[in-house]
């Protein structure tokens, strides 16, 4: 079981999903224009011995949109903001795509808050094809918006996607413009880096450059699974975090 939560985050109101009630907690950080429901698989797995918790980031999903466009940092305050609101003093961070640069800027602000890190499907800087977005959403072109599902392994866009089609396009003309490469060489938590043996956004030998310049960390590629590794593949993805889980000291 799961409950939908509210918390005041410098003025918004930002939804998020948690489930089990463990002394340990886990957060959760969706992509561009996703939703905190993309992790109720791992939610519901996690949750019988850990605090889980999933976040919808300032405008996408059931939270309140802000009057400016967002970036990583704002992201990360809404994360930290959920942590304050539930008394989470230190977690392991988990994100996916846009969410894993969310949960690098979460790191730089306040380290002493991560006590380990996922980076799903992430760089320290994700390339966007902004004019096929457009297409996409605010000129709802099939041809384009079939390109970008088939990119994310989806069958349909509208599926994955939760904010209103112009907040989606400002948000990712400003995120394809933050390079956080100079986070990674800082980081000295353990960090375990995921991804789809078939994406073709971050693909494999982008996230070894990523593991690369994490001293320490463990990567593994999930065979067969594209950009939306944690969805395609749940049950492998949940297992390969077990184990990191478990390797850290964390039964789960």
């Amino acid at each position: 079981m799961y409950e939908r939560r509210v918390a005041v985050v410098e003025g918004l109101r930002i939804s998020y999903i948690i489930a089990g009630s463990g002394d340990v907690a886990v957060v959760f950080i969706h992509g561009l224009g996703g939703r905190a429901e993309a992790w109720l698989y791992q939610l519901k797995a996690l949750s019988p011995r850990l605090r889980a918790i999933a976040v919808d980031l300032r405008g996408f999903g059931r939270s309140e949109r802000p009057p400016t466009t967002p970036g990583t940092t704002d992201f990360a305050r809404d994360v930290l903001g959920v942590m304050d609101w539930e008394g989470v003093g230190e977690a392991v961070i988990v994100g996916s795509s846009m969410g894993g640069m969310v949960a690098l800027r979460l790191y730089e602000a306040a380290k002493d808050r991560v006590k380990a890190l996922v980076l799903s499907n992430t760089s320290p800087r994700i390339r966007i094809n902004t004019d096929l977005l457009q297409r996409a959403l605010l000129e709802e072109d099939h041809d384009a918006q079939g390109r970008i599902a088939r990119r994310l392994g989806a069958s349909n866009l509208s599926s994955l996607l939760s904010g209103s089609p112009d907040y989606i396009l400002r948000v990712a003309t400003r995120i394809q413009g933050e390079d956080l490469t100079h986070i990674t060489h800082t980081i000295s938590r353990p960090t375990l880096i995921i991804g789809g043996e078939l994406d073709p956004i971050t693909p494999p030998h982008e996230l070894a450059k990523l593991h690369e310049a994490i001293q320490g960390s463990t990567l593994k590629i999930i065979r067969g699974a594209g950009h939306l590794t944690h969805i395609q593949k749940p049950a492998e993805y949940t297992s390969i975090l077990r184990e990191f889980l478990e390797k850290i000291g964390i039964t789960a």
